[in-house]
């Protein structure tokens, strides 16, 4: 078995570990008891946002050593597994606040028609934030969607504020009069859909976001950290839509390395120069390796 079948083997074995840890706080938030277990929600979040992050370091060490073939396999699991972690945290987080004896709800009112400019004291929940980036669009629609939306024990006009929370810059801008009630959540619900969950849409933007992301002037490690991460944002976002990415290298490699600085694309080539066929996940993974470089200069020299 070679190294890198090896890491990989090691890899799903670590990431089996955290299912298991994950599930065991499902079945406790499914069964939970209101007067029982309300004092091991610190403990259960803690374990859930460890398992969270070390889960993202092992699936990005995963994609980097399997058949680039299963690219949209390993992004469903990343997205099946963010849905039931924000899920989970929401329901903890939920609960946790109403033990604290934070009012979801100011009495004196309905719960469905709040005066006009009545804000709800709300449970605290870290809410997802959308300001209109469409390749950040389909992680927010999951994520609210498993916190909130979908969450049967939040109130409607509860939902109409939480959503406005999560919204700013342009996504907020066309329901910067709505008002708070829960006859205004479906309508601003779909209308957030219509504006933004179209799939032939989103393909479009995304491609033309790739064109538009600026090329580098001079060699930044800084810089070019940002344009790789967008880059790259845009790409997973696109073969999330089905977007046959995975088989798309060259034109990949070709448009990324156009907004290279001179510097750093003398050394891609200088390394590429012998070599028949390159991925472009060979491309992204140089560029990351040259970002710790420079940043290591910077930090020796200073």
């Amino acid at each position: 078995m070679s190294r890198p079948e090896k890491k990989l083997v090691e890899c799903f074995m670590k990431r089996k570990a955290l299912f298991v840890v994950r599930d065991s706080v499902e079945v406790f938030i499914n069964n939970f008891d209101n007067q029982n277990d309300v004092f091991q929600i610190p403990i259960r979040v803690e374990a859930l946002d460890r398992v969270y992050n070390e889960f993202l370091d092992l699936q990005t060490e995963i994609e980097k050593y399997d058949d680039p073939e299963k690219f949209e396999e390993h992004m469903q699991e990343r997205a099946t597994f963010e849905a039931r972690y924000c899920s989970a945290k929401g329901f903890l987080l939920m609960k946790r606040s109403i033990d604290h004896n934070q009012p979801v709800l100011n009495t004196s009112f309905t719960a469905n028609h709040p005066p006009a400019n009545f804000h709800l004291r709300l449970p605290k929940i870290d809410l997802p934030k959308f300001d209109g980036d469409l390749s950040r669009w389909l992680s927010f629609r999951d994520m609210f969607t498993s916190m909130v939306h979908s969450n049967a024990d939040i109130p409607t006009v509860a939902k109409m504020q939480y959503l406005l929370q999560s919204l700013e810059g342009e996504a907020h801008k066309p329901f910067e009069s709505t008002d708070i009630s829960a006859d205004n959540y479906a309508l601003t619900w779909d209308a957030l859909l219509k504006r933004y969950d179209n799939k032939r849409y989103l393909k479009r933007q995304l491609f033309r976001a790739l064109y538009d992301l600026p090329p580098l002037n001079k060699e930044s490690p800084q810089e070019l950290h940002d344009l790789v991460d967008d880059y790259q944002r845009h790409v997973k976002v696109l073969a999330k839509l089905n977007e046959p990415v995975i088989h798309c290298d060259t034109p990949l490699i070709n448009l990324l390395s156009y907004k290279l600085d001179s510097t750093t694309l003398r050394a891609w080539e200088e390394k590429t120069s012998s070599a028949d066929d390159i991925t472009y996940e060979e491309l992204v993974d140089f560029l990351y390796q040259r970002v710790r470089m420079l940043k290591s200069v910077v930090t020796d020299l200073q």
